[in-house]
């Protein structure tokens, strides 16, 4: 008998236009540090209540990893979505090893207006 999730919540994956989008906006958030990688940087992200948008690689194996982040994500009311690929999501932070989520952040005392702002054309 497989392993079956109870986690039923429809995935909200990105259209491609808006992937490629996201994947540019993550590689110039790069070089101002704004961005969380990996599994256990995104959780921190999410805790700490720094994250702005969480994104997750759809084929992530195994799913649980990534519907983990995503109830975390729902339970704490912070946004997230969906890309199809892990190994897209690497190249976009120009990292070999693939990754299956990443943490757009803004610590608390700065201003995020300027990330919002980017990703609200994206996320619309």
């Amino acid at each position: 008998m497989a392993f079956q999730s109870s986690y039923s919540k429809e995935r909200q994956l990105l259209s491609p236009q808006n992937q490629q989008k996201l994947y540019e906006l993550i590689s110039q958030l790069k070089r101002s540090r704004n961005i969380k990688i990996g599994y256990n940087e995104t959780t921190k992200s999410i805790n700490k209540g720094t994250a702005i948008l969480v994104v997750l690689a759809d084929d992530c194996d195994p799913k649980c990893l990534t519907e983990a982040v995503a109830c975390n994500c729902e339970s704490v009311g912070k946004e997230y979505r969906y890309v199809s690929s892990k190994s897209a999501l690497s190249k976009a932070y120009n990292l070999s090893n693939n990754v299956i989520s990443c943490a757009i952040f803004c610590e608390k005392e700065y201003d995020n207006s300027k990330i919002i702002q980017s990703l609200s054309k994206i996320l619309k």
